[in-house]
């Protein structure tokens, strides 16, 4: 029997795949729906970097309903695995559970993979399909795609600005600019991402953890700092929690030499110093980037601040922009505005929107921009 609307089935398995975020990086996030007779008969994703893939979960999913899994038809989000790794290959599960048809939404664009399970499936006999949804599936693990096409990792931008377009408050009036609402899903987004990154100004200013803080246990994110002269002070919040949670400080090559005393004083608190070259005081973006990826890091999530924003986006460096923005306006006492190429209406023309809705009185946009050629 065909499935009256595999489309339902694929968005099932999209939904339950984004429930691995901040869990199973450097593995993309998948999800599996195994279907028979109109029926969902098993279903599972990838919920922790080396513990089974969402197509071993379905099967298991299938056992436990008292179902067997022969002749049904899997819809998985991204092309099964075919090599040894963390776990066994998830194609001979597949063959050995005598799948009947599988619908692919994208192909795996790593080398081991790359439509490898695709032929090995056909060559057993088994119906292969791909592309239903593809669009969505690359989108959601658009930091994966990137580590093997381009050797960086996804880069979301998020702020917070009042409604004309200032990021912070005048100095000396330290208050948020969102609610709280808007704020707890805040900490909801860094648990998903492998990294969180802001400049050294949002740690002298704000103080900030830059941890997941939540009612139930959640994933906690590398914390980054930018800080090319060492500025950072042994007695920040974010230095004092280095052992509980950890700290990369990315400063300029020369800086190693002219800071040895701070650099030993901050390594005993548990920091981790990575020296990167610089060009006018700058640190080069792309070779901190690539040195997320060689820590098996797929997604970095940018909290700050302005110059921070400026430096990525003129680089073509931005994947996804998180935009939350308060009802009132602060004023021209605060000098902390956005540029006019940064401004909503003007990044709203040039990318997709993925969601658009309101915390209480606080709107959010979640924009996606266009996918990185080169």
């Amino acid at each position: 029997m065909v499935e009256i609307d595999p489309i339902k089935y694929m968005q099932l398995a999209l939904e339950i795949a984004a429930q691995g975020g901040g869990y199973v990086s450097p593995n993309p996030m998948v999800g599996a729906v195994i279907v028979r007779n109109d029926v969902i008969i098993g279903q599972g994703y990838h919920q922790l970097f080396g513990q089974p893939h969402a197509e071993i979960n379905a099967i298991s999913d299938c056992i436990v309903r008292g179902h067997a899994a022969a002749g049904a038809t899997m819809y998985i989000t991204l092309e099964p695995c075919c090599h040894y790794g963390q776990t066994p290959p998830c194609v001979e599960a597949l063959i050995d559970a005598k799948i009947g048809k599988v619908v692919i939404a994208t192909i795996d664009s790593s080398d081991k993979v790359s439509g490898k399970s695709v032929k090995a499936l056909r060559d057993m006999g088994i119906s292969v399909s791909v592309g239903l949804c593809q669009q969505q599936a690359t989108d959601l693990n658009r930091g994966f795609f990137n580590v093997h096409k381009f050797g960086l990792p996804q880069v979301i931008i998020k702020w917070a600005q009042s409604r004309d377009h200032k990021l912070a408050w005048p100095p000396g009036e330290k208050q948020w600019i969102t609610n709280e609402k808007s704020r707890l899903h805040v900490h909801q987004m860094r648990s998903q991402f492998g990294a969180v990154m802001c400049g050294i100004g949002t740690v002298l200013a704000d103080d900030p953890l830059l941890t997941v803080r939540l009612d139930h246990d959640s994933a906690q994110p590398v914390r980054m700092v930018l800080d090319s002269k060492l500025r950072m002070s042994s007695d920040a919040k974010i230095v004092q929690s280095a052992r509980e949670s950890s700290l990369y400080i990315f400063v300029a090559e020369e800086t190693l030499t002219i800071e040895k005393n701070k650099i030993m004083a901050l390594t005993d608190l548990g920091c981790i110093i990575e020296a990167v070259p610089s060009s006018l005081g700058q640190l080069s973006i792309n070779a901190i980037l690539k040195r997320v990826v060689s820590l098996h890091i797929n997604d970095v999530y940018v909290e700050g601040g302005l110059a921070m924003y400026q430096s990525f986006y003129t680089q073509n460096l931005v994947d996804r922009l998180m935009i939350y923005k308060s009802n009132f306006d602060i004023g021209e006492q605060s000098q902390c505005a956005l540029p006019y190429d940064l401004t909503i209406d003007r990044v709203v023309k040039s990318s997709k929107v993925i969601h658009d809705c309101y915390f209480d009185r606080d709107s959010y946009l979640e924009l996606l921009l266009p996918a990185r050629t080169e």
